[in-house]
């Protein structure tokens, strides 16, 4: 699938979740709110574009579950309770 023009880096998931205050300025996250976030958005561009360009973007954007959670949260607990992404996290 061709991606529409312009298409903003999945970074934008960090930068604009510390302008919404879901996340400090610092990184850290204060409950889940930056993860819903994410799975919001994740789920809207497997929509518009399919999974496989979702998971391509993800694996090149460097952003990780972890970062958009709070200190000591399970990145992997996270994912398998609140993310229904199928096709776009299996390789």
């Amino acid at each position: 699938m061709v991606l529409p023009e312009p298409v903003l880096p999945m970074s934008f998931l960090l930068s604009s979740s510390r302008a919404g205050k879901l996340l400090s300025q610092e990184g850290g996250a204060e409950g889940d709110f930056a993860g819903c976030y994410a799975c919001a958005v994740l789920k809207a561009a497997k929509v518009k574009v399919g999974p496989v360009e979702v998971h391509k973007l993800w694996s090149q954007s460097g952003v990780r579950w972890q970062d958009l959670l709070a200190e000591g949260k399970s990145a992997e607990e996270f994912v398998k309770a609140n993310v229904s992404l199928e096709g776009m996290f299996e390789t």
